[in-house]
Order: C-alpha cells, then structure tokens, then sequence
C-alpha cells in the first residue's frame, strides 16, 4: 500500500502561496518562518564553504595567486595593493559585450543608471563589480575596519582596460593604528 505524503513534496513557498490565498494569515506567517527555515542552512553552508576556502587560501597560498587574474602587487611601507589588469569576472563580462550597455552578446547585465556610492561614483558599472566596493570598502569601513580601499578601472567600449585598472588596497594599518594581517 502506497502512502501519498503531500506534506513533504509541497514547499514551504507552496504553503505560503495557498494560506495568503486562502486568507489564512497565521498559517501564511507560520510558512514565511518556514521558508526563511529551509533557506537559511543553505546560506549558512555557503558562508560556511567561503570561510574555509579563504582560510585554504591564507594557509596554504598566502594570497590570491589564481582564479585566472592577470594583476600586479605591490607592496610599500603602508599598504599591498592589487592592481588587475584582467579580471575573469567582471572584467570577462564587460570584454564577452554581456552588459546591457553593449548589443554584442545576448547576455544583458544590469549596470548602474546614475553614479553611487556602492558603484564607485560612477555610472555603467555592472552591478556584479559592486560587491568588491561593498565587500573590499565600504562594509569594512562601517564596521570599524579602515583597512581596504577598492577603486574601478577605466574600460573602453569592449571592456578592455584603458587608463587605470581596478585595485584593492588591504592597508598594513588602519587609519586609527589598528594592526591588519598580512595577505
């Protein structure tokens, strides 16, 4: 005898979607805590995994040597800095036409409209890079880490670096004294 177990096929979003249609209001909320329940291990998992890759990466390579970039370090008294003259990221994006600025791939990725902050003031910086200004500058600074400076390159019409590529800049110091870790 076959048993049918609606309750473990039906998605936690099923759920949500029947009782806000149903007008059940406490069994659509029980199911929102439900979905946030089935997504928040995976989320975990995930930072979880870029913990220990970049603990791999500290231990075993002592900064980033792959991934396919083409830079130059440099390091002074103050700081190291990363200058990428190619990057397999968005750099590779902009260069394959995949921005919604270009016609030449059918790939249309969204770009900044008006200069912000999180897109290093300017304009037409594909969504995708502005994580590095968020993740390598600002969100640092907001927690009390003046320790990174993340700056965007200038690209021609085919992504290619014209002028200035991007850089990151990890300082041997914050601005208040604090002592950072070497890369």
């Amino acid at each position: 005898m076959k048993t049918l177990r609606s309750d473990l096929v039906q998605t936690a979003r099923d759920r949500a979607k029947a009782a806000i249609r149903a007008g059940r209001t406490d069994a659509a909320l029980r199911a929102v805590d439900e979905i946030w329940d089935e997504g928040r291990p995976i989320h975990d998992l995930y930072g979880d995994m870029a913990a220990v890759f970049l603990d791999f990466v500290r231990e075993r390579l002592g900064f980033l040597r792959s991934h396919g970039y083409d830079f130059s370090y440099e390091e002074d008294d103050d700081s190291f800095r990363f200058r990428l003259h190619y990057c397999p990221s968005g750099g590779r994006m902009l260069q394959e036409g995949k921005a919604e600025t270009s016609d030449r791939h059918p790939a249309a990725f969204g770009v900044t409209g008006k200069p912000r902050t999180w897109s290093f003031g300017q304009t037409g910086v594909l969504y995708y890079c502005a994580h590095t200004k968020l993740w390598f500058d600002t969100q640092p600074r907001e927690w009390g880490m003046d320790l990174f400076k993340a700056e965007y390159g200038e690209f021609d019409e085919r992504g290619e670096v014209v002028g200035c590529p991007c850089v990151v800049t990890v300082r041997k110091k914050a601005r208040d004294g604090t002592a950072a870790a070497s890369p």
